[in-house]
């Protein structure tokens, strides 16, 4: 509330600019001056107020300068345009003019600095240093699975009164978990106040087992979330979160994550910088408890062990794909370069949380040569899921199958008649090559069968289970070895 007075009365005072004559002799024109100076500063400080409320719920720094921005001008031209306006229309679009070409100047030195949010990105070749993806350690059960277990879930104990929200992958006691939250099924029920009870969690390591509706907690505490991204109004988690922290900070999408007592707790990140910051030096965690909205506040070194995820995966996906395109500035990146990447995009997604035999989670994303007409792989990135660290692996042997590339080929290989549907590939080192894992599963949700796909010789296997197909898909390796040896 306080910084929303602040706000309105500086854009209110700045945009209602309005001077009488000092030397006019008729006080009544005065007084009608100062009475029309009052309405306007009344007026566009009621705006303004109106326009910081909408602002709290914008997750992009940026985004809030621009529309600020627009603010002010706007303002300032309703000005001109009302009787006894003193600032001429034609100041008030220099100044537009004048800061709209500062700003692209500005944005000329952008690429640099976009490029290397990032931070420092080490570079190993994938034969020398693989990554620790093992076949044993990669959930065989897909988020696309686990959205159909969690709706089934959903409608079988709530019909329609909940909607599922956003699954996020996390380990609850060692064991890889899908986890999400229900939510407000639009402002009819948020009005109503009927919040959700439960959160679903959907085992990630066992093809077999349904959707799991949570409703208590260990200590049989009852599970509420009052506090969520559906709720309208200050019970919104963002618009939440900047009105009681403030606009110094930025926070992005939140995720659902149960600590080990099986609480729930939103995990929200936010930024001090534009858009999405300096993670390593800027980041700021917060856990805010979906019961009451009670925030605590961590720094990423501080964070609770049980937390998996405290990077944005929206912010990553940005980052790398500005250190892949803009590295040799803005020209490069349009033109074209041989020299640049750009991450390989699936289902409008190009980051996913994978994990690791190491006990993290990572996001991975495949890197592909940028403006060419048929892209292949030149390699990808995992950035630790807690830490924000990027590692680059480059194939030894060229370039490869992008994911999506790989769906293509898994699905021909699949019986049309039979409905099958092959969910996004997930990165593994497999015999010390790169390869994906494609669970293949029916209309139901269903897990069918398996698929490994050898990102670099275009070897495809398909089984019924992975040990078998791992088993044949070793023979095809040792068959192409033996057939170029």
């Amino acid at each position: 509330m306080f910084g929303t007075i602040i706000y309105s009365i500086i854009i209110g005072g700045m945009t209602s600019i309005h001077c009488p004559n000092l030397f006019e002799r008729d006080q009544n024109a005065i007084k009608a001056a100062r009475r029309l100076w009052a309405i306007k500063f009344a007026l566009f400080t009621f705006i303004a107020a109106v326009s910081h409320y909408i602002l709290q719920g914008v997750e992009s720094q940026s985004a809030v300068f621009a529309l600020s921005f627009v603010l002010v001008n706007i303002l300032l031209l309703l000005n001109v345009f009302m009787k006894g306006g003193d600032l001429p229309l034609l100041v008030s679009g220099i100044l537009f003019i004048n800061f709209w070409a500062a700003s692209c100047t500005a944005n000329l030195d952008e690429a640099p600095r976009l490029a290397a949010r990032i931070g420092p990105v080490e570079r190993v070749q994938w034969g020398k240093t693989p990554p620790p993806l093992t076949l044993a350690h990669t959930p065989l059960v897909s988020h696309e699975q686990a959205v159909t277990k969690g709706t089934k879930a959903v409608w079988e104990t709530f019909g329609s009164r909940y909607k599922l929200g956003q699954f996020n992958l996390q380990r609850i006691k060692g064991t890889p978990t899908w986890v999400a939250p229900l939510d407000y099924r639009g402002f009819g029920a948020w009005l109503l106040g009927d919040p959700a009870s439960a959160v679903i969690t959907v085992d990630a390591t066992d093809s077999n087992a349904p959707g799991r509706v949570v409703s208590t907690d260990l200590k049989n505490d009852p599970v509420k979330l009052n506090f969520t991204p559906g709720a309208y109004f200050g019970s919104d988690v963002v618009r939440h979160i900047n009105q009681r922290e403030g606009l110094s900070f930025f926070f992005k999408e939140g995720h659902l994550e149960l600590d080990d007592d099986l609480k729930a707790w939103w995990v929200v990140t936010g930024y001090t910088f534009a858009d999405y910051g300096d993670y390593a030096r800027g980041g700021k965690i917060l856990l805010v408890d979906p019961e009451n909205g009670n925030i605590r506040s961590f720094t990423p070194d501080t964070t609770p062990a049980w937390v998996d995820v405290t990077v944005s995966r929206s912010a990553v996906a940005t980052q790398v794909k500005d250190w892949g395109t803009l590295s040799g500035g803005y020209a490069a990146s349009f033109i074209g370069s041989p020299h640049l990447a750009e991450p390989s995009v699936v289902n409008s997604e190009s980051t996913w949380l994978i994990q690791a035999s190491d006990g993290r989670s990572y996001f991975y994303t495949g890197l592909r040569q940028a403006n060419v007409r048929f892209h292949r792989l030149v390699g990808f990135t995992l950035t630790d899921a807690r830490s924000g660290r990027t590692v680059e692996y480059a194939h030894d042997e060229g370039v490869g199958l992008t994911p999506t590339i790989a769906l293509q080929a898994v699905s021909k290989r699949l019986p049309s008649s039979e409905g099958l549907i092959p969910t996004t590939p997930l990165l593994l080192s497999l015999e010390g090559r790169p390869a994906y894992l494609v669970s293949i599963i029916d209309a139901s949700g269903t897990l069918k069968k398996v698929a490994l796909v050898d990102v670099l010789g275009d070897l495809i296997i398909i089984g019924e289970d992975k040990e078998s197909t791992h088993r044949e898909f070793q023979k095809l390796l040792k068959g192409a070895a033996g057939a170029t040896s």
